[in-house]
């Protein structure tokens, strides 16, 4: 029998500095069919590996395995919180700015809700006005809704002597939209009445939502009579509402058509007509035209209501041509600038 050989370690203090050994543990031929005898067939056959046991000291434990998994959970859980992170930082810089667009939105709205109720105002004293200058039955009552009253009075008494005042009830108002008119802006009023006619007035509204109607233009009020003013061939300027349209008549005082613009004048509730001229080189001229420029840029075609002051030349032989020395205004409303100036 072979004797089992057992190789033991040195202890510190006798190996000194001298190398470890591996210990090995081996068991003898004759023993191990000895085994087998006793144990019949049931004794498993070790491995060769089996065998031979190697225990080296000193060797560290196997490193533990981390799935590769977990590496994933982990790289994701930090890409979370750092999102997070990031969130909560824009988050709140998101909320300050959502708290400003909420406070401008407010301001927004509150403006809104003032332009709203001024415009209501506007429009219930636009309706109160037209309500009362169109009920009114005497000049004293058109006086008080009416633009400058004082200068009109002696207008509308010479008018009304002429003309019978006729009351009209039951107006709504239809619509209504600003109109400048030189450096003012007036409201163009459309009012409707209970027969289906419709009739438009020119208002203007003061800085106190006081309303008052052009009662000049409502009537198309001349200073004179027509008829009588191309019969006398008046010299005198004189202020007329007209509707204008550019034309090419040029004749006798008024032929040289390099000095003069050529304009066909009409008027309403009236057959007569006249050829105004206005020279080349007047200033007002420019402005004339450019009226006529922005009202053909809208499509439009028919002639321009104007407020021009014309008169006839002394010693002319036309009949009907007058030479307008100024452009008053568009529309038929004075100005206050044109009213400071008388």
């Amino acid at each position: 029998m072979e004797e089992e050989t057992v190789h033991r370690l040195e202890t510190e203090d006798q190996q000194g500095n001298a190398p470890r050994k591996k210990s090995t543990l081996r068991r003898s031929k004759e023993e191990v069919a000895m085994l087998r005898d006793l144990a019949g067939d049931n004794l498993p056959v070790a491995a060769p590996a089996a065998e031979e046991v190697i225990v080296e000291p000193g060797t560290p434990a196997a490193p533990i395995r981390i799935p590769p998994a977990l590496f994933v959970l982990a790289g994701a859980g930090f890409v979370l919180l750092l999102g997070l992170g990031i969130f909560l930082s824009l988050g709140g810089r998101n909320r300050d700015r959502l708290e400003r667009q909420q406070i401008a939105a407010r301001e927004s709205l509150r403006t809104t809700e003032q332009e709203l109720e001024e415009a209501r105002a506007i429009v219930d004293s636009l309706t109160t006005a037209l309500e009362k200058y169109t009920t009114a039955t005497t000049i004293e009552e058109k006086l008080e809704v009416a633009r400058h009253p004082e200068r009109v009075a002696p207008f509308m008494r010479d008018f009304y002597s002429k003309h019978k005042m006729e009351p009209l009830s039951g107006v709504t108002l239809t619509s209504q939209y600003t109109l400048p008119i030189e450096s003012r802006s007036f409201v163009v009023l459309t009012g409707s009445f209970p027969d289906g006619n419709s009739r438009v007035y020119l208002a203007e509204v003061d800085n106190e939502r006081k309303v008052t109607i052009d009662w000049e233009s409502d009537v198309c009020y001349q200073p004179v009579d027509l008829t009588e003013f191309i019969e006398r061939k008046e010299t005198k300027p004189t202020d007329l509402r007209v509707f204008a349209n550019p034309d090419n008549f040029y004749v006798y005082e008024f032929s040289d058509s390099e000095k003069y613009q050529c304009i066909k004048l009409t008027f309403r509730d009236s057959d007569e007509f006249l050829f105004g001229y206005i020279e080349r080189d007047n200033p007002d001229h420019n402005r004339l035209f450019k009226q006529f420029q922005a009202s053909r840029s809208t499509g439009s075609i028919r002639p321009e209501p104007l407020l021009v002051s014309v008169r006839f030349l002394e010693g002319g032989r036309s009949e009907r041509g007058v030479l307008i020395e100024e452009y008053i205004a568009p529309r038929w409303a004075y100005v206050d600038e044109f009213e400071d100036e008388e």
